[in-house]
C-alpha cells in the first residue's frame, strides 16, 4: 500500500516533507499485532525517499467505528499529542492513514501538529469508507 501511494504521489512532494503516521488505538494494535498506518507510512516514506517520523501519540480515545461525524469530532478533541514537538516545528508534514471515514481523525491529528508549529499538514490515505 505504501509503495503504491509512493508511485502515485511521491513525486508530487518535495524532499523536505516529513511522513507521519496517524497512530492506531493501542487496543487495536494489540489485537492485530501491528499498526497498519505506521506500516503504510514507513513503506511510503522509503519508496518516496522521504523521512519517516512517528511523532504522534494517541491518548485514551473511544473507538470511532460506528460513530457519527459529530461524535467523532467530539471524541477526538485532545486525542493526540506530539512526542517531540521540536521535530514538528516549521516542518511540512504529510499524514498517512489507512482509511478515511469522516476526516475527523486527520483533522484532529493535523490540528495537533499545527499547534506545535508545523507549517503545512497534508494527508494521504489508502481507502475511503
Amino acid at each position: 500500500m505504501g509503495h503504491r501511494l509512493a508511485e502515485l504521489y511521491g513525486e508530487l512532494l518535495s524532499d523536505d516533507v516529513l511522513v507521519v503516521p496517524v497512530p492506531t488505538a493501542m487496543r487495536r494494535v494489540r489485537a492485530r499485532g501491528y499498526d497498519q498506518a505506521a506500516l503504510i507510512a514507513r513503506s511510503f516514506a522509503k519508496h518516496a525517499g522521504l523521512k519517516y517520523a512517528p511523532l504522534l501519540r494517541r491518548l485514551g480515545v473511544q473507538e470511532q467505528k460506528g460513530s457519527s461525524g459529530h461524535q467523532r469530532r467530539m471524541q477526538l478533541h485532545g486525542a493526540f499529542e506530539v512526542k517531540k514537538p521540536q521535530k514538528a516545528h516549521k516542518r511540512r508534514i504529510i499524514l498517512i492513514d489507512d482509511v478515511i471515514t469522516t476526516g475527523s481523525t486527520l483533522e484532529a491529528a493535523a490540528a495537533t501538529l499545527k499547534a506545535q508549529g508545523a507549517l503545512v499538514v497534508g494527508a494521504l490515505v489508502f481507502a475511503r469508507a
